[in-house]
This record gives C-alpha cells, sequence and structure tokens, in this order.
C-alpha cells in the first residue's frame, strides 16, 4: 500500500509539473476575427466569392448586373457573400432611390488609397450590414449625400483616415460598428437627426458643421478605447465629471465647465460646437489628432490646458470674443489656431516643438494676442494672415524659423514683441499687407534678417520718437529696413535673449520615484529662475553656466494634474518662461492583450486563477488513483 501512495504521489506531481509548464488548460471556443468583430452570425470565411469591384449609378444598373430583389423596402436588391480587393471604390453605388443592402462581405486594399471600401453617394435607402472592411483605403465605408441609410454591425480597421465618414448626409443610423483607423472612428460633417448607437471606435468621433441642427444628434452607448463617450447636447450651467469618459463633446450647451481631464489616442480631446460662455480648465490632452476645438462657439474661457499630438492643440473656428489663458501647446502641428474668430483674446500661453506654428490667425479681426512664447516652431512662431486689427503685445518668438509673419493683412499692431534667435526673419511683413504699425518691438540674432517689409504702407515707428530695438544698428541715422520701409527712430539693442529647452510633459504612477523636471537654459548672462507649481513658488536660484540645468523633483504627487512654470530673467531684465504638465495617475490593472486579425482578447489577472485550477484538478485525480490502487490491493490480500 505504502509503495502504490508513493508512485500515485510522484504520479501527482508529475502531472502538475507538466500541466503547469504547458498552460494546459481546457480551451474556450475560440471565435474567428469576423465572427468576434461582428456579433452576429456571419458567412463562413470560406465560402466568400472573389468579385471584381461593383459600380452602380443607377436604379436599373441593379437587375442589369443580375443582383436579386425588385427594389422594394420588402424585398431589396442584396449584395451578399463577396470578397472583393482593390485599391480603388470597392463598391460604389450613387444615384438611386431604391432599397438595397450590401451584407456579409469582406473589402480590402493591398496599397493605401484614396478611396473607400464602400462608397455611397446621392442616393437613399441604403443598408450595408455584416461587412469587414480592412486595410488602406481612406474610409472604410463612406457615405456622401446620402439619407436614410443605415449601417449596422460592421467592422472597419487601419484605413488611413477613417472607419465611417458621413458627409452631408441625413437621417443615416450607425449601430453596433466597429472601427479601428488611424485618424477618426466615425467622422460626421454637415449631417443632420443621425443616430449613433452601441459602436465601438478606437479614435472617437469628429462631429463639424455650420449650424447647430448639424451638432445635435442621438449618440449614446459608444465606446471609445474601452471607455464611454461623452455627448452632451442642450445642457446649461453644470460642471460635467469627465474622469469616466474617453472624449467629451458639447453640442448647443451653456455655462457648462469641464475640468480636470485627462484625454489619451483618439481623435479630439474636447470638441465644442454651437456653444456659449463655457469653461474648459485644467484638462490635459496627449497623443491627440486636435487637443481641444471650438466651432461657432462664443464668449467661451481655456484656462490651464495642455495639449501635444498631431495636428492643432487649440482650435478656435468662427467662435468669437473666446479667451485662453496659460494654455500649453507642444510638438503639435499648429499649437493654436484661430480661423474666422472675432475679438478673442491669448494671454501667457506657450507653443514648443510644433511642426508648423506657434500662434496662428487667419480670416480673424480685432484679436489680441499679450504676454504668449512660441519657441523651437520648425516654421513661423506668430503667424497673422488675412486678418486685421489684430494686436500683438509683449510675445516672444524665439528659436523659430520665421517669429512674426504678417501676410495678407492689414491695420495690425506689433508693440514690445522680442523677436530674436530665429533662423530666417525676426519680423516678417509679406505681399499685400498694409496699414501696419510696428514699434518698441527688440529684434536680434535673427540669421537672415532681423525684419523684412515687402508689403505696402506699413509703419515701423510711432511717428514721434520711437521706434525698435535692433541688434544690428550702429547708433546713427535711421534704420532701413527694405525700399520704403524704414525705422525713423531705431535704438540699439545691446543683448540677447534668454531661452529654455522645453521639457516634455511628465506622467507617472501614484506612488512612483525618482521623477524629475529638467530644464536647460541658454544665455550669454546669468539669470535668476523661480519655478512655481500650480503658481505657487517652490524653488528659486541663480543660474550661471551655459552647462548647468534646472532640476525640480516632482516625486509624493497625488493622483490630479499640476502646472509646472519656470521664470527666468536676466541680467538685463529680460525673461522668458516655461510650463510643463505633471499628470498623477492610478497604476492599472496588469492586463495583456493578444490580437489576431480583427479578434482582440484580453485577460487580465487570469493566471492565478488557471494554476489553481490545476492545483485543484490534479489533487482530485491523483486522490482517485489513490483510492483505486487502495482498493485493488485491499482485494489482492
Amino acid at each position: 500500500m505504502d509503495r502504490s501512495i508513493s508512485i500515485c504521489a510522484i504520479f501527482f506531481v508529475v502531472i502538475l509539473t507538466v500541466s503547469m509548464s504547458t498552460g494546459f488548460i481546457v480551451p474556450q471556443e475560440q471565435k474567428s476575427a469576423t465572427q468576434e468583430n461582428m456579433r452576429n452570425p456571419m458567412v463562413p470565411s470560406d465560402s466568400y466569392t472573389p468579385h471584381e469591384p461593383i459600380i452602380i449609378h443607377s436604379n436599373a444598373d441593379f437587375s442589369n448586373q443580375g443582383w436579386p430583389g425588385d427594389g422594394s423596402k420588402a424585398n431589396p436588391y442584396i449584395i451578399e457573400g463577396l470578397h472583393i480587393t482593390a485599391d480603388e471604390n470597392c463598391i460604389e453605388i450613387k444615384y438611386t432611390s431604391v432599397f438595397f443592402e450590401v451584407r456579409n462581405c469582406v473589402i480590402s486594399s493591398t496599397v493605401a488609397s484614396s478611396s473607400s471600401g464602400i462608397y455611397l453617394a446621392s442616393l437613399m435607402y441604403g443598408t450595408v450590414r455584416n461587412c469587414t472592411i480592412d486595410s488602406y483605403h481612406r474610409a472604410g465605408i463612406n457615405l456622401w449625400y446620402a439619407n436614410n441609410c443605415t449601417l449596422i454591425n460592421n467592422t472597419a480597421s487601419f484605413n488611413v483616415q477613417s472607419g465611417f465618414e458621413i458627409h452631408s448626409s441625413n437621417d443615416c443610423i450607425l449601430s453596433n460598428n466597429t472601427a479601428f483607423s488611424y485618424r477618426f472612428g466615425i467622422y460626421l460633417w454637415s449631417s443632420e437627426n443621425c443616430v449613433i448607437t452601441n459602436n465601438t471606435i478606437d479614435r472617437g468621433i469628429l462631429i463639424r458643421g455650420n449650424s447647430v441642427s448639424m451638432w445635435l444628434h442621438e449618440i449614446s452607448g459608444n465606446m471609445v478605447n474601452d471607455k464611454p463617450l461623452g455627448y452632451f447636447m442642450n445642457l446649461t450651467n453644470c460642471t460635467i465629471d469627465c474622469s469616466q469618459y474617453a472624449q467629451v463633446i458639447l453640442a448647443g450647451c451653456t455655462e457648462v465647465t469641464i475640468e480636470d481631464c485627462i484625454f489619451r489616442d483618439i481623435s479630439r480631446g474636447i470638441q465644442l460646437g454651437f456653444c456659449t460662455d463655457c469653461v474648459l480648465m485644467n484638462n490635459t490632452a496627449l497623443g491627440v489628432m486636435d487637443g481641444f476645438c471650438l466651432e461657432y462657439s462664443d464668449y467661451c474661457t481655456l484656462v490651464n490646458n495642455n495639449a501635444s499630438g498631431i495636428r492643432w492643440g487649440f482650435h478656435l473656428e468662427d467662435s468669437d470674443y473666446c479667451t485662453l489663458v496659460n494654455n500649453t501647446a507642444s510638438e503639435v502641428g499648429t499649437g493654436f489656431c484661430l480661423e474666422s474668430s472675432y475679438s478673442c483674446t491669448l494671454t501667457n500661453n506657450t507653443a514648443s516643438c510644433c511642426t508648423y506654428g506657434g500662434f496662428s490667425l487667419s480670416y480673424s479681426s480685432s484679436c489680441t494676442l499679450t504676454n504668449n512664447t512660441a519657441s523651437w516652431i520648425v516654421d513661423e512662431g506668430f503667424h497673422i494672415s488675412q486678418s486685421s486689427g489684430c494686436t500683438l503685445t509683449s510675445n516672444i518668438a524665439s528659436w523659430n524659423v520665421i517669429g512674426f509673419h504678417i501676410s495678407h493683412s492689414s491695420s495690425c499692431s506689433l508693440v514690445g514683441n522680442i523677436a530674436a534667435n530665429n533662423s530666417v526673419y525676426g519680423i516678417l511683413v509679406s505681399y499685400l499687407s498694409r496699414f501696419n504699425i510696428i514699434y518698441l518691438n527688440r529684434m536680434g540674432d535673427n540669421e537672415g534678417s532681423n525684419a523684412r517689409d515687402i508689403g505696402t504702407d506699413n509703419v515701423w515707428d510711432d511717428g514721434i520718437s520711437t521706434g525698435n530695438y535692433w541688434t544690428d544698428y550702429c547708433g546713427e541715422g535711421t534704420y532701413q529696413i527694405d525700399e520704403g520701409s524704414v525705422d525713423n527712430f531705431p535704438r540699439i539693442w545691446y543683448t540677447t535673449f534668454p531661452g529654455l529647452c522645453h521639457p516634455r510633459d511628465k506622467l507617472y504612477f501614484v506612488g512612483e520615484t525618482g521623477n524629475w523636471l529638467i530644464w536647460k537654459p541658454y544665455d550669454i548672462s546669468h539669470m535668476n529662475y523661480s519655478i512655481y507649481k500650480d503658481g505657487d513658488q517652490i524653488k528659486s536660484g541663480m543660474w550661471n553656466s551655459s552647462t548647468d540645468v534646472i532640476a525640480v523633483s516632482i516625486d509624493g504627487l497625488e493622483i490630479g494634474i499640476y502646472n509646472y512654470t519656470i521664470v527666468v530673467t536676466n541680467m538685463y531684465e529680460i525673461s522668458a518662461n516655461d510650463t510643463v504638465f505633471v499628470s498623477v495617475v492610478i497604476a492599472p490593472v496588469t492586463t495583456t492583450t493578444t490580437t489576431t486579425g480583427n479578434t482582440t482578447t484580453t485577460r487580465t489577472d487570469e493566471i492565478p486563477e488557471m494554476v489553481s485550477i490545476l492545483v485543484i484538478s490534479s489533487v482530485g485525480f491523483s486522490m482517485i488513483v489513490i483510492s483505486i490502487v487502495a482498493i485493488w490491493r485491499k482485494r489482492n490480500l
């Protein structure tokens, strides 16, 4: 008996060891990629019929091409079970008024394409159901002037721009679809009265439209990056707790506040359309296409927000009397962009390391920019284009290609700004720019030229006794800028401009240590510095050498978003500043994600549970074996 038990114990150990080393467990039934993403039964993958692209441009084309159905609501034309691969529109249907349905099809392209997988235009009563549009098309499914259409249970993955694009299409339904795209999950443009429910999208929803009805839709139950989409319309006088949302959209709202939110890896962090007196405060958008976007929204205030991403940090279009204070945009295309906006005020904002521009105003008027900083911009620090009556005062443009650029603009004022260390021009006034006044600005060490003026009737002094400061002025006579442009009262600028290399915004998990912010100053003289956290000074000192850095520890912070601002001032009382946002978040639960095709399976903390199952199963099995051996031995004694 003892020998039998020993044998069984050894057998148990072997089973347990093999089970744990191989990860043996009874597998669940696996779903195909198509079945998983469509959520409804699909045509088996081996039964799709290869087919050339389909073009239908009239009602008669359905029957002429042999598609079953008669075009009625009860018996729509059916296109079904096809596999089409092409870099053009794989299914293109236009100019029809009959009912039809495209279903259970697989659409793809082998190269990046400007076409769409399924393109429906200038029609009505179309349905696309249970289709997969996979890879490289500009849009998975594109509706263009297509009314009363339905998209249900489709998957659009890894298309160049958007999963589902709805342009000038009214009364459409998008339900239970899945989109994995490079820019936008759903792009809803100039469309009215649409229903968008229970979709799963990884880059969020983008809405555009020049009337309030194009912003008011039935939008609910949608998930963006595993968090709900926050869509709110016609709210008044409230504060939104957006910690639970991956993206927030306000439509037709008044006196709504959005604060202390973090948005990541989506098309747009916060969108406002036709809103009034709303406040965006202490929000952060990281790795986004656009950070904060306002369209047709007046008297709104944006304070202490931070954006980094791809295209725009802050974008205001047709939005008047808005105020932006202490916001930061870094590593985006354009930091702050105002289009067709009137009487907006930008104060103490910072744009750095941008690809196209720091501050861009176009088709705007009577806007005021004061104490803003643009540095390390690949193109222009400040660009005023097709605008009039704008005032720029005490702004700093350094280490850009062009510091300040006025183009096709009139009656603007540049007073008391600094343009230094730019690689081409400090201030450029280009063609068709007239009646602009420029004085008390400091220009120095701009490699191409401190200033150029190829416009007409622009004035480079106050007409009385004050012109601009120039590092290349010798101290005698006037300062010639270009033929017909002269500073009659120039002054010598004896110094260069101090600066700071902008560290990246910081995010760490609460409780982590070893987190620092490090700035590298640059100037020919020594500088005093002060560091502020959320407006309170926490450190100050003297910087003496170009080899030294200024550092501050940011360990020990609680969960939240913190504004760290450094101000440096050189011996000539010229200052520069930089702002970095620090986000402290809860450490996520350990998650392992395995992706196969279009199917994503996520397992969280499963290993301990699996091991427990194996141990219990092995013990039970061994006990059975021991019992059988004991009975056998007893019967043979």
